[in-house]
């Protein structure tokens, strides 16, 4: 079966807007599905199904930072390439509804082979590169993953793709790259996942990719990149800082969208957190010049009607220069208009788990010393 290839992407200037309105969405699915998960026992049937949404819902937030402006580029954290795949293949799989019948093996040896690299750019490659392997393959057939470091001439590490399909005609290899080329036929339907966004994302990670194919033969895709000059450094957790006594704490949710307010409310509210909803910044001024000593605690979503959440900061700080705030947004924080004076920063979307840990670490931060 012939490859696919990339359709046009979006506008540019839309996609930070799309990229926002689509992390608000993954904020409520993922509050609600960790809600869910949260009130079933581990061994329960659908408790394995919740976690496996909660897994793409993580993969689909990934996803939407390649909406933002010059994002193949921005956020290179060592990753794990045997992870990543481990990672990937339940997901390509998923996608193309592969049958049990096409056999995927991993050759990934015995070292954490480990790369420099945008996670999100880079699984959206891997996953192009699969689920083409895939379509190719129909309802039966192998693909082989292998995965290895050379030292010569220097560091890097090799991934190689191989799939037992038709192949791909040699005159075709000039164009495979290419945007907007395919060897389907015109009214075949395409899914967009083209092989120029592999070779883009490749050679945004100082890399380089190439084809082996002949008709009957199969195909394998060869990527080579850099290697990590030192091996990753393991980052010891941090122990978690004491937790307020929920009792204690009074929250305000600033949050004009209905649902995640909502959603937010209710949860920190099973954790015995006092919450108090808001749907503008003004209404949450007004009741704290109401009354100044009820709220210890403000959680502001940065999009919104009349005042911003920036707006709104500004104006808790003049009222209570201490008060604990986490400013939440789906547009990353490199694209906010200001810094964020003394508040701390949740990139939608979150889980409530992470709410709570920042709320937990802003009260924290701000409580009086002895």
């Amino acid at each position: 079966m012939p490859r696919l290839s990339q359709q046009t992407p979006p506008d540019p200037p839309a996609a930070p807007g799309i990229a926002h309105d689509l992390n608000n969405i993954l904020l409520a699915t993922t509050i609600t599905a960790q809600h869910a998960a949260d009130h079933l026992p581990p061994h329960h049937p659908a408790h394995k199904d919740l976690q496996t949404i909660l897994t793409n819902l993580r993969h689909a937030a990934e996803l939407t930072t390649l909406l933002h402006p010059n994002s193949p580029t921005d956020h290179h954290t060592p990753v794990c390439l045997r992870t990543l795949i481990e990672e990937s293949i339940p997901i390509a799989t998923t996608c193309t509804q592969a049958p049990p019948t096409i056999d995927i093996t991993l050759d990934a040896g015995p070292a954490t082979l480990t790369v420099r690299a945008n996670k999100p750019l880079l699984r959206q490659a891997l996953l192009n590169l699969l689920i083409n392997a895939l379509e190719a393959l129909g309802n039966q057939g192998s693909i082989h993953i292998r995965l290895h470091a050379v030292h010569s001439p220097t560091p890097h590490i090799i991934l190689q793709i191989t799939d037992s399909g038709p192949g791909i005609p040699q005159p075709s290899h000039q164009h495979i790259f290419n945007p907007n080329f395919t060897t389907k036929p015109p009214n075949t339907h395409t899914r967009g996942l083209g092989l120029a966004v592999v070779a883009q994302a490749v050679r945004a990670h100082l890399g380089t990719i190439t084809l082996t194919s002949a008709p009957g033969q199969g195909s394998t895709f060869t990527i080579t990149l850099p290697a990590l000059a030192q091996p990753a450094t393991t980052i010891e957790p941090k122990p978690n800082p004491p937790r307020p006594h929920p009792d204690t704490i009074s929250v305000m949710v600033i949050e004009d969208n209905p649902l995640i307010r909502r959603l937010i409310t209710i949860n920190l509210s099973t954790l015995g957190i006092h919450t108090h909803p808001f749907p503008t910044g003004q209404e949450a001024l007004d009741a704290l010049r109401a009354n100044p000593t009820t709220y210890n605690a403000a959680i502001i979503d940065q999009n919104m009607p009349g005042m911003t959440g920036l707006q709104t900061l500004a104006a808790l700080r003049r009222l209570q220069p201490d008060l604990p705030i986490i400013l939440t947004s789906g547009y990353p924080l490199s694209l906010l208009p200001n810094p964020l004076p003394q508040a701390t920063f949740l990139h939608k979307p979150y889980t409530m788990t992470q709410l709570h840990q920042a709320l937990t670490k802003a009260i924290n931060l701000h409580a009086p010393t002895a």
